[in-house]
């Protein structure tokens, strides 16, 4: 009797645990996010000032919707990204834009609204910080623009100015190191 109790009790306990394993509910699906556009290499071997707004240009290959951008700072520090229309060859209005984060050194990364962007059109990809410097790589590509903008005009305003019409073009030009990226 004590026998068979027992190995009713152990066939019972084994196929509540099968039980239970198979139906068991799989983990939510996570998100994948993949590189778009921008210069996400690590060949950096310059910085650009802290204070001032860095922007380089992209035109589309294909439809995409946006969800994060990434800039590589020089050291600890609070930052912004954006997303700009082109106007004429700068920067035009903002389209989208991080909340001012706090950074560390290398590589940071934050959320913005979904931003659709459609192909064959050119976008401004535009970074700024408080106190670091936006890690940069010399090149001839004359893409880049910058122009002053103190960083306490950002926290007053709360962000990116919508348009700006002080950009000047960088004649050394440069690979500023920020991306965007889709999620899905």
């Amino acid at each position: 009797m004590k026998k068979t109790f027992l190995i009713a009790f152990f066939v019972f306990t084994s196929l509540l645990l099968i039980f239970t394993a198979c139906t068991e509910t799989s983990p939510a699906a996570s998100t994948v996010c993949g590189y778009s556009f921008g210069y996400n290499q690590d060949d950096d071997n310059t910085s650009l000032s802290a204070e001032f707004l860095f922007g380089h240009d992209f035109v589309m290959s294909a439809d995409v919707t946006i969800s994060k951008l990434s800039v590589k700072l020089e050291s600890a520090s609070d930052y912004i990204i954006g997303i700009y229309t082109d106007n004429s060859g700068s920067p035009g209005t903002l389209l989208s834009q991080t909340e001012i984060k706090s950074g560390t050194i290398g590589w940071n990364t934050a959320s913005i609204p979904a931003t659709a962007l459609v192909s064959g059109s050119k976008y401004w990809l535009v970074s700024c910080s408080d106190s670091s410097s936006i890690k940069c790589n010399s090149t001839s590509d004359t893409g880049l623009k910058y122009g002053y903008y103190p960083w306490s005009d950002i926290v007053t305003n709360n962000g990116m100015p919508s348009s700006y019409s002080s950009w000047i073009t960088d004649v050394n030009g440069g690979d500023v190191k920020m991306y965007a990226m889709s999620c899905n």
